[in-house]
C-alpha cells in the first residue's frame, strides 16, 4: 500500500526517534536521499530538517554538500527512480513471485569418526628425581664452600688481603677531584686584573688643600645633578659610569672567586701531601718498632737455639756412651759363642772323619767284591763311542756344521755385538756433547743481550730524568711569573695563601728530614 508523502515522513520520524543507534552512514544516507528525492515538498520541508537534525549535525551537513554540487540533483532523480519507483519495483518483484522453486533439502553429511588420542603419560612432564637429588647435592656442596671460604677470610692474616683500604681510596678520589679542579682553573682564561698596593701620599697642608678643592667640587657637581633631576632633567653619563662601575664590581667579585678557589685546591693539595707525608713517616716508625722487636726476638732466638744445641750435644754423648757399651757387650757375646761353635765344631769334625774312615773301608771292600763278580759275568768288553768336535752330523741339511765351527761363529758374533755396543755409546755420547754446547752458547746469548737492555733503560731514564727535571724548572719560572702578575686582596685570600704558604713551609721541612 502507498502511503502519502506526509504520514510517511511522520512515520520515519518516529522509527529514526525509536532506533537512535543507526550508526552506518550508508544506511542514513539512504533514508535522506529517500526523503530528499521523493517525499521533499512544501508541506513536508520542516519535519525533513528535523529528521537531519535529530540523527547527526555531521551527516546533515554532509548530505548538505552533497546537494550543493552541480549534476548532483539529475544524478540522483535518476538513482532514485531505480530504486523507489512503484513500477520499477513491482516489475523486479514479478519474477520472483511467479517462480514457485521448491527449496531442496540438504544432504546428511556424515560425521567423521575421531580417532581417540591415547594418553599423554605423567612422566613426561615430570622430571627425574635424579636430577632434582644432584640439584639439591650442589647446593649443600656450594653452601658448605661459602661458610668455610667466609671462616677463612675471617681468619686469614693480613698479608692475604689484596685490596686496598677505603682510607687508601679517599684519599685517591680527592687527588683525582683536585686535579679535575686543576684542569677546569687552567681551562678559563679571562681577563687579568691587576689590583696594586697603592701608597697613601703624605698629608702636607698643599695635598689638604687640594683634595678640599676636589671634594667641594664634587658636592657642587652633585647640587646641580639634584637640581636637574628636580626640574625633570636627568644625566646620562653618570647612568653609564654607574653601570660601568657595577660591571667592574662584578668582574672583581668574580675573579676574586677563581683566585679563592684556586687558592683553596691548592690548600687541600698541600695538606694531601702533608697527610701523606705523615702517613709514611707513621708507617715508618712501626717499621722501626717492629724491626727492633724482631731483632730482640731473633736474639732471643739464637740464645735458645744455642742452649738446645749445647743440651742436644750431651744427650747424643750420652747415647753415644750407651751405644758404645752396647757393641761392646754384644761383641764379647759374640766372641763367647764364636769360641763354643768353634769347640763343637772340631768335635763333630773328628766324629765325622771316624765314621768317614770306617764307612770308605766297607765300600772298598764291597767294590772289590763286585768287581771280582763283573769280570767273571762279562766275557767281553764294553765299546764306547768317542765324539770327534770336528766331524759333521750326516742328516743330509744344507745348515750343517761341526761342533767347533758353531763355536766359532758364536764367538764372532758375540765380538759383532760388543763393537756395535760400543759405537752406539760413543755416538751418544757425541750428541749429548752438542746438545750441550748449543745450551750453553745459547745462555751466553740471552745473557749478553740482558746487559745490553739494561744498559740502554738505564740511559733512557737518564736522559728523561734530566729533561723532566729541565722542564720542570722551565715551567715552575713560568707559573711563577703568573703568579706574580696575578694577586687579588681580601681578608679570606690572605688567610688562604698564609694557610698555603705555611703548609709549603712544613712539607718542606717534612723532606729535609726525610732526606
Amino acid at each position: 500500500m502507498y502511503l502519502p508523502s506526509v504520514e510517511a515522513v511522520k512515520i520515519t520520524i518516529d522509527l529514526l526517534r525509536k532506533f537512535k543507534d543507526v550508526d552506518s552512514f550508508e544506511e542514513a544516507l539512504m533514508i535522506f536521499f529517500y526523503l530528499i528525492v521523493i517525499e521533499l515538498n512544501e508541506d513536508t520541508k520542516d519535519e525533513i530538517v528535523d529528521i537531519l537534525l535529530s540523527v547527526n549535525d555531521q551527516k546533515a551537513l554532509t548530505t548538505v554538500k552533497i546537494f550543493k554540487k552541480k549534476d548532483m540533483v539529475t544524478r540522483l532523480y535518476e538513482w532514485g527512480c531505480q530504486i523507489w519507483d512503484v513500477e520499477y519495483v513491482a516489475n523486479l518483484l514479478k519474477n520472483i513471485i511467479n517462480d514457485n522453486k521448491v527449496f531442496q533439502k540438504p544432504l546428511k553429511t556424515r560425521i567423521p569418526v575421531v580417532i581417540k588420542a591415547s594418553r599423554v603419560p605423567d612422566t613426561t612432564y615430570i622430571l627425574p628425581l635424579e636430577m632434582e637429588k644432584l640439584k639439591e647435592k650442589k647446593m649443600k656442596n656450594r653452601e658448605g664452600a661459602m661458610s668455610l671460604y667466609e671462616e677463612a677470610q675471617k681468619k686469614a692474616y693480613r698479608c692475604s688481603i689484596t685490596e686496598k683500604s677505603e682510607k687508601y681510596k679517599e684519599l685517591i678520589k680527592k687527588i683525582e677531584e683536585e686535579e679535575k679542579k686543576e684542569t677546569c682553573q687552567k681551562k678559563i682564561q679571562h681577563k687579568k686584573v691587576i689590583f696594586k698596593n697603592v701608597t697613601p701620599p703624605k698629608k702636607t697642608a698643599a695635598v689638604i688643600l687640594r683634595e678640599g678643592a676636589r671634594l667641594l667640587k664634587i658636592e657642587n657637581e652633585e647640587i646641580k645633578r639634584l637640581e636637574d633631576l628636580e626640574r625633570g632633567g636627568y644625566n646620562s653619563d653618570l647612568i653609564v659610569e654607574m653601570e660601568e662601575d657595577i660591571r667592574e664590581e662584578e668582574y672583581r667579585k668574580y675573579m676574586e672567586d677563581i683566585e679563592r678557589k684556586h687558592l683553596e685546591g691548592l690548600l687541600s693539595f698541600e695538606e694531601a701531601v702533608l697527610a701523606k707525608q705523615k702517613c709514611i713517616k707513621k708507617k715508618k716508625e712501626q717499621a722501626e718498632i717492629v724491626k727492633r722487636e724482631k731483632d730482640v726476638w731473633m736474639k732471643e732466638i739464637d740464645e735458645w737455639k744455642q742452649e738446645e744445641l749445647i743440651r742436644l750435644k750431651y744427650v747424643v754423648e750420652k747415647e753415644k756412651e750407651a751405644e758404645k757399651g752396647v757393641k761392646d757387650a754384644v761383641e764379647h757375646v759374640k766372641e763367647e759363642k764364636h769360641k763354643l761353635a768353634m769347640e763343637t765344631a772340631q768335635e763333630s769334625k773328628l766324629l765325622y772323619e771316624k765314621w768317614m774312615k770306617e764307612k770308605e773301608e766297607d765300600l772298598q771292600k764291597k767294590i772289590q767284591l763286585i768287581k771280582e763278580i763283573k769280570a767273571l759275568q762279562a766275557f767281553g768288553l764294553i765299546r764306547r763311542k768317542e765324539i770327534i768336535l770336528t766331524d759333521a752330523p750326516n742328516t743330509g741339511l744344507l745348515t750343517e756344521m761341526s761342533m767347533a765351527e758353531l763355536k766359532e761363529r758364536l764367538f764372532i758374533l758375540r765380538v759383532e755385538l760388543k763393537d756395535e755396543l760400543e759405537r752406539k755409546k760413543a755416538l751418544i755420547k757425541y750428541k749429548k756433547e752438542c746438545r750441550k754446547e748449543i745450551v750453553q752458547s745459547y745462555m751466553e746469548l740471552i745473557e749478553s743481550h740482558k746487559l745490553i737492555t739494561k744498559e740502554q733503560k738505564a740511559s733512557i731514564l737518564s736522559s728523561s730524568s734530566t729533561s723532566s727535571s729541565s722542564l720542570s724548572s722551565s715551567s715552575k719560572k713560568e707559573n711563577d711569573t703568573k703568579k706574580e702578575k696575578l694577586f687579588f686582596k681580601s681578608d679570606y685570600l690572605d688567610e688562604l695563601r698564609k694557610k698555603l704558604n705555611e703548609k709549603r713551609n712544613e712539607r718542606k721541612i717534612l723532606d729535609q728530614k726525610n732526606l
